[in-house]
């Protein structure tokens, strides 16, 4: 809740410096929340960055990770939503992984050509950041571990979901998501990436680019689930939760990356964990036999 009564008698004037950033940033990241609500994710994230930066100078590390997260969010919202100024945004700042770029070819004349910018990175990558670093604060007190366990199983989802079409800059491709007006191009193939060609997408020590994209989705999202359900200050009832949580999500599965220019046997295959499924499930049995335990005891 933002402070409403200070008497400022009893405090330094660096204190009242503090408090007023502090109530500042609050406030930024509520208009933030209505201005993602609102759909205009561009603004939303200027006022998240905002609400960030005068979180971290109070400090006031709760509203800080919660900015950070809104910023991640507000970049999944540009990618799928879009908005005003939002495609400009993206195609300055985001680019095809490097491996990928490392092998593609251009099919536009020479000056038509996007130049590979150093300083860019994949959209995913910056999500993940954001999240990290939001994470490292909701690690440091205990009564904040569903805050942890919630924000990984987001990452879980982003990842199976969203990840790999973002990474492949297809921006608004997807079910519910916006992809262009009526008529018009589609938002994704009015990015620099869309006139690239590619021939073979192999390394450089002949692994198949697009398998190996499939099995690191897949190796991040069992360890995003695994580390939501080993939350250590997680009470009975909400470990079990987490843990059906990732029951139902390893059940579900993970669609494998896809291609446009290029078919692979993993296309349209969605890789279900049974074996993850079970372990997630008999946590969830166990902390809910203990807490059952732990009830029928104190009665």
């Amino acid at each position: 809740p933002l402070d409403t009564i200070w008497d400022l008698n009893e405090v330094s004037s660096k204190d009242v410096e503090a408090i007023r950033r502090r109530d500042v940033g609050r406030r930024e990241k509520m208009a933030a929340d209505l201005s993602l609500l609102a759909g205009s994710p561009m603004d939303a994230y200027e006022r998240y960055s905002k609400a960030a930066e005068l979180a971290k100078q109070s400090p006031d590390p709760l509203w800080y990770a919660a900015a950070l997260e809104g910023c991640a969010a507000a970049h999944v919202s540009m990618a799928e939503a879009g908005g005003y100024n939002v495609d400009p945004y993206l195609e300055n700042n985001f680019q095809l992984p490097e491996e990928f770029m490392a092998v593609a070819h251009h099919t536009t004349s020479e000056h038509q050509k996007p130049n590979k910018n150093t300083l860019k990175q994949t959209l995913p990558k910056v999500i993940g950041a954001l999240c990290e670093e939001a994470l490292l604060i909701y690690n440091r007190h205990p009564a904040l571990g569903p805050f942890h366990a919630e924000l990984l199983l987001k990452l879980a989802s982003y990842t199976a979901v969203s990840e790999e079409g973002h990474a492949r800059c297809r921006w608004g491709e997807g079910r519910g998501c916006y992809g262009g007006d009526p008529g018009e191009p589609r938002r994704w193939d009015k990015t620099s990436v869309a006139s690239l060609s590619f021939g073979r997408l192999v390394n450089k020590d002949g692994d198949d680019l697009i398998a190996l994209s499939s099995l690191q989705r897949t190796q991040k999202f069992v360890s995003f689930l695994n580390r939501a359900v080993s939350t250590g200050s997680l009470d009975l009832l909400t470990r079990a939760d987490v843990a059906a949580a990732a029951t139902r999500m390893c059940l579900k599965g993970i669609p494998s990356t896809r291609w446009k220019f290029q078919q692979t046997f993993l296309d349209g295959h969605t890789m279900r964990l049974p074996r993850k499924a079970a372990f997630f499930a008999s946590v969830a049995a166990e902390a809910l036999s203990n807490y059952t335990s732990s009830s029928s005891s104190s009665s």
